[in-house]
């Protein structure tokens, strides 16, 4: 079954929810469509003209070829879509994906101690992220903690990440009271056939 809710572009970002079965969801934001702007047409312009009117080697060669390098790779490396799949009581598997490949993780559900919504203030701005709290060192050794920021790169919105949030510590945390409150406001479907739901952050 698959539900969409209508989003007004292409090039609007995406959050993707899917339900495998009862305790298997993935959660993925999807960078917008990128094009290729005024920005981006000027920089290869100047840059061809560089280096068809500039001998070679000089300097403004070389700074024709040092624009184009940061062009290419801000393209390559450029985040398209970050995906956490909760794998019941096995773990989290975090995928990042660019032009490079997935870049994957998988974190043991017996490493992980809490899933929070946090606060940081950048740039003279609160922001709020999604992070887990994963215990790196012995049994019972909170010396060892580390907070693991989930959607770093894509960075959405609180209101996109509090519906993450949920269904992370529904699926990963039986008996919390999140669960049971999640269950009655915005749970799971209740037979095991995949559902898309398709969410636009504006």
């Amino acid at each position: 079954m698959t539900s969409n809710r209508g989003y007004p572009s292409s090039s609007t970002p995406l959050l993707s929810v899917q339900h495998i079965g009862l305790i298997t969801r993935s959660y993925t934001f999807r960078a917008p469509d990128e094009r290729s702007g005024l920005a981006d047409a000027v920089l290869v312009g100047v840059s061809g003209a560089v280096f068809a009117l500039t001998p070679w080697p000089s300097i403004c060669s070389f700074i024709g070829l040092f624009l184009l390098g940061c062009w290419s790779y801000s393209k390559v490396t450029r985040v398209q879509s970050e995906t956490v799949l909760v794998l019941g009581t096995l773990g989290i598997q975090l995928n990042r994906t660019s032009l490079l490949g997935t870049q994957s993780e998988f974190i043991p559900a017996s490493h992980i101690h809490q899933v929070i919504i946090h606060e940081a203030i950048e740039c003279w701005r609160v922001e709020f992220y999604l992070a887990m709290v994963i215990d790196r060192g012995q049994a019972g050794d909170t010396a060892e903690m580390e907070v693991r920021r989930i959607f770093g790169a894509l960075r959405p919105r609180l209101k996109y990440l509090v519906p993450v949030w949920r269904g992370i510590r529904e699926v990963m945390f039986e008996g919390d009271e999140t669960r049971s409150h999640s269950r009655n406001s915005n749970g799971p479907p209740t037979n095991k056939t995949k559902l898309h739901e398709h969410v636009p952050l504006d």
